[in-house]
């Protein structure tokens, strides 16, 4: 008879669960809103996402529901053959391998984790599942997408633990001296969350613009591969910025301590205006943060219109700083049209309109695209132990394709356009050979034709379209 398969859960309640799923990965307790962690066992494994092998302690059923009332206990299986390379510890701290005959009852993997490796959440109750799936349709950030909720008969036992210390998996923190704890857990690098979750806005912006045409479309891969990019100007300071790499030009200087405000909490119209008017920039720079900063002291005179002060500023980065001051979201401005923006104005619009929000903040019609969430979640990760230089892997997920990428593929090109209403500014090209006769092109045999984008009246009657969930859904499926 074959072995029973293990699995692995990381107990916690349904709050914690839906910030994780709102945030877009699975987080210690520092990866949390302020004031939207509740106690479980993640902070007692600072840097870790603990998970255990086939049931439950008691002490950690009882700790999960244990700092409100009336609160709803959750497991999530994890998916261990998502995690290809590294980042998995055993209780006393030391990395090990992972296999299918693990003899471990505790695992500590190395946070985050992405959404993509929840196998499925599992209730108590058929009630507490529906009750959960019923939150979503209520909430702008809370979105199952393609995670599976579970409730079952056999799984009603994972939520009443047995007083047998083996089967239950038990363990004993004790075993580790809390030195050699504290050594370990000293040596996992902090992760800085902020700039992760902003990441994660800033390319699910992107994939939303990448709608606008090829340049959009290619700026959208450039930050999917963020060590790699062909950019330039004010683009390729804000890819510099989440490299990390530090260079002393006025622009790129200017843009890394604007999306350090950003990232931070303190990103108000007066945050901005005070950072421009500041004494500690350079002398050299001030004469233009000073200009700047008035610029958006005047934003409010109402003696212009909008589209006058628009077409007062002449460089990307002062139009950049009045859309920051006009619109209060990515939601906003995906709504907001005017005619003297260029697709390169919009491309960098959604790049810092995504920092500012963050990717807990993208409108849940974006978030609901098919497999973008977890895509993204993906992301967020593979940057996030970039950056922590853990050689952590995860098994890759495939990009949503992007509604550039469908238009402008051969299967799905004729279909898509006309789902679209963009038949004015498709090009048919005929192929296969073709004869003369008088006025007439008489061409051998048939082929189906080609079918060619007009870029410059593609973006014009594109950018105004607000792609719903259900196009996009329906174009994602066109074969």
């Amino acid at each position: 008879m074959a072995n029973k398969k293990n699995r692995w859960f990381l107990p916690t309640n349904t709050d914690n669960l839906k910030m994780m799923v709102a945030q877009g990965l699975m987080s210690s307790p520092d990866g949390f809103s302020p004031n939207k962690y509740y106690k479980d066992e993640l902070e007692n494994y600072p840097g870790f996402i603990p998970v255990f092998k086939n049931s439950i302690p008691q002490s950690t059923l009882d700790l999960i529901i244990s700092e409100q009332e009336n609160m709803t206990a959750c497991l999530i299986e994890i998916d261990l053959t998502k995690i290809i390379q590294g980042g998995v510890r055993n209780q006393n701290y030391k990395v090990i391998e992972v296999s299918v005959n693990e003899r471990e009852d505790l695992l500590l993997i190395l946070a985050p984790l992405p959404l993509s490796c929840i196998k499925q959440i599992i209730f108590r109750s058929e009630n507490e599942r529906i009750s959960l799936e019923a939150e979503q349709k209520l909430s702008s950030n809370f979105i199952l997408s393609d995670l599976k909720t579970h409730c079952s008969k056999s799984d009603e036992k994972l939520f009443k633990a047995s007083n047998d210390k083996e089967s239950i998996g038990f363990f004993h923190k004790d075993k580790v001296g809390e030195n050699e704890i504290e050594s370990q857990v000293d040596s996992v690098k902090l992760v800085n969350y902020p700039r992760i979750y902003a990441f994660g806005g800033l390319l699910t912006s992107l994939f939303y613009f990448a709608k606008n045409g090829k340049l959009s479309n290619n700026i959208y891969q450039d930050f999917c591969t963020i060590e790699k990019a062909d950019l330039v100007d004010d683009k390729l300071c804000i890819h510099q910025y989440f490299n990390q790499i530090e260079n002393d030009g006025i622009l790129q200087i200017m843009y890394s301590k604007l999306l350090d405000k950003l990232i931070s909490r303190e990103n108000s119209k007066d945050d901005i205006i005070m950072l421009l008017e500041a004494d500690d920039w350079d002398e050299k720079f001030k004469s233009r943060t000073q200009d700047l900063a008035q610029m958006l002291r005047e934003f409010e005179n109402n003696e212009t219109t909008i589209s006058e002060k628009f077409s007062k500023a002449t460089r990307p980065l002062e139009r950049l700083l009045l859309m920051l001051f006009h619109k209060e979201s990515i939601g906003s401005l995906i709504e907001y049209q005017l005619d003297m923006f260029t697709e390169d104005d919009y491309l960098l619009f959604s790049l810092i309109f995504g920092v500012r929000d963050k990717f807990i903040k993208t409108p849940k019609f974006i978030r609901e695209y098919q497999n973008l969430q977890n895509f993204i979640s993906s992301k967020m990760v593979e940057y996030a132990h970039l950056e922590l230089n853990s050689g952590v892997k995860f098994k890759s997920i495939n990009s949503p394709k992007t509604i550039w990428d469908i238009l402008n593929a051969k299967n799905t090109a004729k279909k898509s356009g006309k789902k679209l209403e963009i038949t004015d500014c498709v090009q048919t090209v005929m192929n296969g050979d073709c004869q003369i006769q008088g006025n007439d092109r008489i061409f051998k045999g048939y082929a189906e034709p080609k079918y060619k984008i007009i870029e410059s009246e593609y973006f014009k009657i594109i950018s105004s379209k607000n792609i719903s969930t259900e196009t996009y859904n329906n174009l994602a499926r066109l074969k």
